[in-house]
């Protein structure tokens, strides 16, 4: 019985066990002893059970989460409460996140940077958007036409040349406006790239690029055609196809034009 007892494991340390009582937690599994079937069966159990456990539920949506503090943190959707604030501009946000992203606006900070072209970005989903001038990833598609984008932004302008949409309107005179104004030449726009790209013409900044010629653009799409030979412009008219949306123009005014003077 002495030898029994000599040889049986010693128990957790109890500094371990009132940091964390890991042999309780359905993962846990010691060294020296073989797993069973019905340990199996517990752990699953156990890991499905913690993953419908959705027990703080927001009082005004009835949505459900697992951590208290992403509750807390959807309730300021309802409440607008934004406790954290910007100790240079005082602007506030519901998110620390979002605060920490804007506080780059006045530090100028990039942590972003692109492993091509060494340019660098202060917000991560503007460096995805940048690689994509390199790699002519597209995808983001219309659901209509099938035209492929390189970003969301474009897509959603896109989709309302199908539905006739115009999102920037008085609601007393119903006018619809481009909300985006050039400060040089008063020049408006509909998305903010478009003024960004416009910009340009009066920068002559030429930040993009081409991998091929190691040419230099203000935007970099219409030239990779003259490399890859691509036509995404389909006339409605006939067959002929084009590099540009503006050669697609010219030739459907000149179609209607001609049509129009054959008819007199």
């Amino acid at each position: 019985e002495s030898e029994e007892e000599e040889t049986k494991p010693s128990p957790l340390p109890q500094t371990q066990t009132e940091h964390r009582n890991i042999s309780s937690e359905p993962h846990f599994r010691s060294e020296s002893a073989p797993e069973t079937s019905a340990m199996v069966n517990n752990r699953e159990t156990s890991g499905a059970d913690r993953r419908k456990k959705r027990k703080h539920q927001c009082h005004v949506c009835d949505k459900k989460f697992r951590d208290k503090r992403n509750l807390i943190r959807h309730i300021r959707v309802h409440t607008g409460e934004k406790p954290f604030s910007c100790s240079i501009c005082n602007k506030t946000f519901a998110q620390n996140g979002a605060l920490v992203k804007h506080r780059r606006t006045h530090t100028g900070e990039k942590p972003h940077g692109c492993s091509i072209c060494n340019k660098t970005f202060a917000l991560k989903r503007s460096l995805d958007d940048h690689r994509r001038t390199h790699t002519g990833e597209k995808p983001h598609g219309c659901s209509i036409c099938n035209k492929t984008f390189a970003r969301m932004s474009h897509l959603d302008a896109h989709r309302r040349t199908h539905t006739g949409e115009k999102p920037y309107g008085c609601s007393i005179c119903n006018k619809t406006f481009k909300p985006y104004g050039c400060s040089i030449c008063n020049k408006t726009f509909a998305q903010k790239s478009h003024l960004d790209t416009h910009r340009r013409t009066h920068t002559g900044e030429k930040p993009y690029g081409c991998s091929i010629c190691n040419k230099t653009f203000s935007t970099l799409d219409k030239h990779r055609r003259t490399h890859t030979g691509e036509r995404p412009y389909c006339c409605s008219v006939c067959p002929k196809t084009f590099t540009m949306g503006c050669n697609l123009k010219d030739t459907l005014k000149l179609t209607v034009f001609k049509a129009h003077f054959n008819n007199k």
